[in-house]
This record gives structure tokens, C-alpha cells and sequence, in this order.
């Protein structure tokens, strides 16, 4: 018994032994890590993030005595009140065909998507690259000629549904429980045109947002003006009357495009620097895991020596 303990202790002192005096190959592989790593950020497309923010508008909410009434008022509440639940719903209209169709309306703003390469290339089902082909004189001339007669340039923009894909895929949004506010992210390769994009982006779904509530105004109107033809009560017709009130007013702002159920906090941001590639942490992996594959390849190594020489 006390044998095997000596022999069991030899061997790990021979396998770390064997390491050590291998060192240099470990200091080789560290080092080639470190050459990799910093040759994929030096190679790597670097992307910005660009940053927004939402907050949430707030109204006078109904008298008391109308939501006694409830009968044929119940979406009158939060559609002047612009609760949380508007206020998710213009959130999550960000990323809906809709605000797509409004946003592809931009023309500039597509040219531009598409002489970038960005991962939005990826999403197209066609797998065609969206490029302005340029390369010659003489398809330089032709492209302007084309311009000049109103037509369509050589490449083909995306389907609404497919930018919205791009943009389900691609801008993150979380909302704080304490302040309300919607932080919106995207990530770009070129910073001014991602914080352009989400300006378009946010702007179209606050467009889109006011267009409903316009057609929900206009109906909610002509039924509390039908009831104030009809209703007798005097009390009925007070609340009847406040609320027309404040459908007028909400009309009204929604007309002048004064904010409704959210307006925008911060307008769309870049970061100064790119956030990818992770340079500093790219490097540091990379020394490591050299570092630690090499030592793992020679401890296995130097194990099966060991067992095959005792």
C-alpha cells in the first residue's frame, strides 16, 4: 500500500515536472493565441451601438362618473388616459410591418442601406447584395441616365416583412419598471446611418401610432355625440360632455403631432468607439486559452507516458 502512495506521488511530480520543462511551448501557444485574436479584431467589422429612448405620455384620465356608464364606452379610458398598455403596444409596433412600410418610403435612406454591408444583407430571402453597381464608367453613366428618366436603380430593396424580420432580429428593447422609459439598441456598422435608421424606425411607429388612435378618435366621437342627442339625464349628459371634451383635445394634438401615448426621450445615439469587436477581451481569451489548451495537451501527454512506462 505505502508503494503505491510513492508511486502515485513520483507520477505527479514527473507529469508537472514534464510541464514545466515544457514551458516554452506553452509561452509559443499563449503568444499565438494572443497573434489570432488580435488579428480577428484587427480583420473583424466593427459595429457601434446606437442607443434611443422612449417615454411614456400621460393624460388627464376620464371622470369617475363615466366609467359608471360603462355601456359602449369601455375603450374610451385608456385610449385618452395613454396607459402602460398603449405605450407596450407602441413599443412593440417598432418592429411591425407597418412602421416597415413607412420607413422603406425613405428613399435616401434605403440607397444608403443598401451600398452598406451590414447583417441586414444576410435577411434577404433572394440572397441578392444590396450594392449600387458603380464599378465602370461606363455602368456610371448609365446608372445616371436612369436617375435622370425616373427610374428604378440596379438594386432591389426589401420587402416590408423582411426589414421588420431584420429589425425583430435586431433592435433590443427593455423597459424600465421605475422611470416607464423604453430603451431602445441597435448595432451598426456605420454609426450615422444606424442612428438615422432608428430615428426613421421610431419616428414611423409614433406616425403609425397616431393614424390608429385617429381612426379609434374619429369613431368614439360620433358615438358620444350620438349619445348626447338621445341622453336625458343631466348627469349622463355632463360626463358625456367632459368626455367629448377631451376626445376634441386628444384629436387636436394628434392633428398638430404633439406627442400621444410616447414621445422621444433621447434621440438615436452612437457610441464613440465600436462596442465589437471586444478588443482588450478578444487579446486576453485568446493568451489564455493558448495558455491552458497547450498546458492540458502536454499534461494529457505526459500521462500516458507515465502509465504506459509503470
Amino acid at each position: 500500500m505505502t508503494s503505491d502512495i510513492t508511486v502515485h506521488s513520483v507520477s505527479a511530480d514527473e507529469v508537472f515536472a514534464n510541464v514545466w520543462r515544457r514551458k516554452w511551448i506553452i509561452a509559443v501557444a499563449a503568444l499565438s493565441g494572443l497573434i489570432l485574436a488580435v488579428a480577428y479584431n484587427h480583420t473583424a467589422t466593427p459595429r457601434y451601438t446606437i442607443q434611443a429612448s422612449l417615454a411614456p405620455v400621460t393624460k388627464g384620465q376620464f371622470d369617475g362618473r363615466m366609467a359608471a356608464l360603462g355601456v359602449g364606452l369601455p375603450n374610451l379610458n385608456g385610449l385618452l388616459g395613454g396607459g402602460n398598455t398603449e405605450f407596450n403596444q407602441l413599443v412593440t409596433r417598432l418592429t411591425s410591418p407597418d412602421v416597415a412600410t413607412l420607413v422603406m418610403q425613405d428613399h435616401e435612406l434605403l440607397t444608403r442601406l443598401a451600398a452598406s454591408r451590414t447583417a441586414f444583407n444576410a435577411t434577404l430571402d433572394d440572397k441578392k447584395r444590396w450594392v449600387q453597381p458603380m464599378p465602370s464608367a461606363l455602368q456610371r453613366i448609365m446608372y445616371s441616365v436612369r436617375r435622370v428618366l425616373g427610374r428604378e436603380p440596379y438594386w432591389t430593396p426589401p420587402s416590408p416583412a423582411q426589414l421588420a424580420d431584420y429589425l425583430n432580429g435586431n433592435l433590443k428593447v427593455s423597459i424600465d419598471r421605475d422611470s416607464g422609459l423604453a430603451t431602445l439598441e441597435l448595432e451598426h456598422t456605420d454609426p450615422q446611418l444606424g442612428e438615422d435608421l432608428l430615428n426613421a424606425v421610431i419616428e414611423a411607429a409614433l406616425t403609425v401610432t397616431r393614424q390608429q388612435r385617429q381612426v379609434v378618435i374619429t369613431e368614439q366621437l360620433a358615438y358620444v355625440r350620438q349619445q348626447l342627442q338621445t341622453e336625458a339625464l343631466a348627469e349622463v349628459r355632463r360626463g358625456l360632455t367632459a368626455n367629448l371634451e377631451q376626445l376634441l383635445a386628444t384629436e387636436i394634438d394628434i392633428r398638430s403631432r404633439a406627442p400621444v401615448v410616447g414621445q422621444v426621450f433621447e434621440a438615436a445615439r452612437a457610441t464613440e468607439r465600436p462596442t465589437h469587436p471586444k478588443v482588450i477581451l478578444n487579446a486576453a481569451l485568446g493568451l489564455v486559452l493558448g495558455a491552458l489548451i497547450s498546458a492540458a495537451l502536454i499534461l494529457a501527454h505526459g500521462l500516458i507516458r507515465l502509465r504506459s512506462f509503470h
